[in-house]
């Protein structure tokens, strides 16, 4: 089977990261008058999905390895994909 697993690669993961931990300056900001609030839900909602997109991944392989299926992760775009799954 060839599954695709629509994972973000490492910079959307890490700027999801950061802005969750307040270290982005767009989810840090108070200005544009919307206040806090809304870049943290912003950010938080960034960072689940990216982290739900990878464990999800890693389960799924995880699951076949341990059901004695061979598994080759493959990132088509690059480098960033594979690592986080592996």
């Amino acid at each position: 089977d060839i599954v695709h697993l629509g994972i973000e690669n490492i910079h959307v993961v890490r700027a999801a990261f950061r802005g969750l931990t307040g270290t982005e300056d767009s989810t840090t900001s108070a200005g544009g008058g919307g206040g806090w609030l809304p870049p943290v839900r912003e950010a938080r909602q960034k960072w689940l999905s990216s982290i739900s997109s990878i464990l999800a991944g890693a389960l799924l392989c995880a699951e076949k390895v341990g059901c004695g299926t061979s598994v080759l992760l493959h990132c088509s775009d690059g480098w960033d994909r594979t690592p986080q799954i592996s």
